[in-house]
């Protein structure tokens, strides 16, 4: 960012003692750093500032530069003071998912009781009112409370809009683009598909600052088109979304986290298994571990390998099933997912290609529907979940005909 290259320039030219030219160079930095919120670089600037009145020896100078900005500087400190606590607040409320049931009990409330979240008055600045909204919209998330969570999210970006400073401050701008793509999540898993795909175009109208911040921009923006393409499958499966979701992977991959290209690839090959196009859902399932460390989103990476095993069946193509049930169930075992479900779930694979009549076939099915039927009431790991309604779906699609869509619109 341009505030980085202004304290390159003045530190450059301090150590080459070129102390009348530091001076423009300065100003421009101070009041970029003001406009733009970059507490830790403004206090960093105060002291370029000082170093060239001690360099110069001219202290009487630096007497009253002191006196000028001595509240100045008080007030930048308090700032981001104030700004790092809701920071630690923030990564406080981020790695809740991780906690047990009562630890993360036990967290919340003691987040909640902060004062500083108690009033957006205590918020110093417009960074400071930024985090202020993102600690809530977890905490709302927590309650199960997802309209309110989205309310703080459109707050974050009407922020972000009323206040030109912040389009060059960096972690603004992510935040932004998080706020823009949770609100888009929310709106298409409550059924709104219109409002989430506003969102969307929000995402392709973004200019991003940078390269970096471009690849993030398309990252989110294809994220979210393919939440919208699996949720809304009630309508006729949308093939030219789907196409352009691929062709913007295919320019960006490189780029994109690990855990976005498997989280992708599980919703594009739900969307092709459900619309019956097994074989751009076979392309997406290689995706989902292409080049991948077995670890990263494991619970999508299984469900994926559930998927496969669910083409191989449909396609009778026997010899594939036999080989795809032993690798899933290692890669089950090895990533500590291997439960009663997936024992009877593989052994329902293993036991296919044995099927030799009709009648067979159809009691298997029945029973793996009634099996699945009853792990979709119980309290399942969280690896099962995103495995059960697609099974479910598709057993119900053999055994009364129709399409695996139709079954999942009913979920």
């Amino acid at each position: 960012m341009q505030l980085g290259i202004y304290l390159a320039q003045c530190k450059f030219l301090k150590r080459k003692g070129l102390f009348h030219h530091i001076r423009p160079v300065l100003n421009k930095a101070f009041l970029l750093a003001e406009k733009t919120e970059a507490f830790a670089d403004h206090l960093k600037l105060f002291g370029i500032a000082r170093d060239i009145y001690r360099r110069q020896k001219d202290f009487e100078g630096l007497v009253l530069f002191i006196e000028a900005n001595h509240k100045e500087k008080i007030l930048v400190q308090n700032k981001l003071h104030n700004l790092n606590h809701y920071n630690r607040l923030l990564d406080r409320v981020q790695i809740l998912s991780r906690l047990s049931a009562a630890e993360r009990e036990k967290e919340l409330k003691a987040i909640r009781k902060d004062e500083l979240l108690q009033s957006v008055e205590q918020c110093l600045s417009v960074s400071a009112n930024v985090l202020f909204l993102l600690v809530h919209h977890y905490l709302d998330r927590a309650n199960g409370d997802y309209n309110k969570a989205r309310q703080r999210m459109e707050g974050v970006i009407n922020l972000y809009r009323q206040n030109a400073g912040l389009v060059d401050n960096q972690s603004a701008f992510t935040w932004y683009v998080f706020s823009i793509l949770n609100c888009g999540l929310i709106a298409s898993s409550q059924g709104d598909i219109h409002l989430a795909r506003r969102y969307v175009a929000d995402l392709d109208r973004l200019e991003a600052p940078g390269r970096d911040e471009s690849v993030l921009v398309r990252q989110r923006a294809i994220q979210l088109r393919s939440v919208i393409l699996c949720d809304a499958l009630h309508e006729e499966p949308n093939f030219q979304e789907a196409d352009t979701i691929a062709a913007i992977f295919q320019e960006i991959r490189e780029y994109m986290e690990m855990r976005v290209i498997v989280e992708l690839s599980y919703m594009m090959a739900k969307f092709y298994i459900g619309s019956g196009s097994y074989a751009k859902a076979k392309h997406w399932i290689g995706q989902s571990r292409e080049k991948l460390e077995f670890q990263i989103r494991a619970d999508l990476q299984l469900a994926c390998r559930y998927f496969e095993l669910m083409i191989f069946a449909d396609q009778e193509d026997l010899d594939s099933i036999e080989k795809a049930a032993i690798s899933t169930g290692r890669y089950a075992r090895k990533t500590n997912q291997y439960g009663d479900f997936d024992q009877r779930l593989l052994d329902f694979f293993r036991d296919y290609p044995l099927i030799m009549t009709e009648t067979d076939l159809k009691q298997a099915f029945t029973a793996l529907n009634n099996t699945t039927l009853a792990a979709s009431k119980r309290s399942t790991p969280i690896y099962h979940t995103v495995i059960l309604e697609v099974v479910c779906a598709w057993t119900e699609a053999r055994l009364k005909g129709g399409t695996i869509r139709k079954y999942l619109n009913a979920k």
